[in-house]
């Protein structure tokens, strides 16, 4: 259960940048809190990544399968008085996210007598791996405070839409035809194979709450 921090009535923020050398990976977050009036606050982020290297690699069409590039912002605003709270949200994230991949290893059978082990991190697909997300949502939360009485009120809806596409035979006409040529393979394989899965999915929610006490405080319901 992640909750997304709420605008605070206090001038903050901040700034986080990052580095991985080893797989070429800036990444930046920032925050920034801002107080408008005594009612009144809002807060804006923003999560960027562009991983262009990595640990597994596509040679056959010079990529990495663990690559990202996305973007994700996130704005909201607060109004509060003696008796009400109400915050709104809505954030949007898109961008290419790590690809699927798998690495092939059969063992010795008589259809591949010496077997076929790809190496660990290097794997000869034809199709260059791709992945994507895209992700919006908006949150409504309401509180209103009746004195011995609380209204807690959720709205929400997100909307995804991811799509991937991998290489559903793992290799390609120059790996096969040499494994073919070392006797390691000897069944039909279609270096041509491919596969697509894409997916959409909409969520909404409502959710309301409420709560009080009684009897001096010796009852909550």
């Amino acid at each position: 259960n992640i909750i997304a921090q709420e605008p605070a009535f206090a001038n903050t923020g901040f700034v986080d940048f990052k580095y991985g050398a080893e797989n070429e990976s800036p990444q930046l977050q920032a925050v920034a809190n801002l107080v408008v009036n005594d009612n009144i606050a809002v807060r804006i982020g923003a999560d960027y990544i562009d991983q262009q290297g990595g640990f597994f690699y596509n040679p056959q069409n010079d990529v990495y399968f663990d690559r990202q590039n996305t973007l994700g912002v996130r704005g909201q605003i607060r109004y509060r008085d003696d008796g009400t709270d109400v915050t709104f949200l809505a954030e949007r994230l898109e961008g290419d996210i790590p690809a699927i991949t798998y690495r092939v290893v059969i063992a010795p059978q008589p259809a591949f007598p010496r077997g076929v082990t790809q190496p660990e991190y290097d794997y000869p697909w034809s199709l260059a791996p791709v992945a994507t997300l895209d992700f919006s949502a908006a949150t409504l939360r309401y509180k209103r405070d009746f004195g011995t009485t609380t209204l807690s009120s959720t709205t929400a809806w997100r909307e995804r839409t991811s799509f991937y596409q991998f290489d559903a035979d793992g290799t390609n006409p120059t790996t096969l035809a040499a494994d073919r040529a070392a006797g390691l393979v000897l069944i039909p394989i279609d270096t041509a194979s491919d596969a697509l899965v894409g997916d959409t999915s909409t969520i909404f929610n409502q959710d309301i709450h409420l709560t009080g006490t009684a009897a001096r405080d010796r009852l909550t319901w």
